[in-house]
């Protein structure tokens, strides 16, 4: 299990997924970033810095959320608690 930060290790979050393997984590620090895909990985625990803190964006084709996958989010703050 290795955990990968954005932005601090990776610049964007799609990027740490792409080098993550299952069971790993991925922690987002506080900002607005891109939405992700994350439907491929199993067990992957992505988590941010606190709501209103840790901002995912949506991308086109993806929903509201920007987020594809089965992470946990807020859909009406669009945050990553």
């Amino acid at each position: 299990m290795v955990l990968r930060i954005v932005p601090t290790m990776f610049p964007m979050t799609q990027d740490a997924i792409n080098a993550s393997t299952d069971g790993d984590s991925i922690k987002i620090l506080a900002g607005i970033f891109d939405g992700f895909n994350a439907s491929y990985r199993n067990n992957l625990n992505i988590f941010g810095c606190g709501i209103g803190k840790t901002i995912i964006e949506s991308i086109p084709g993806v929903g509201t959320t920007g987020i594809q996958s089965s992470v946990s989010y807020l859909p009406s703050t669009k945050a990553l608690s």
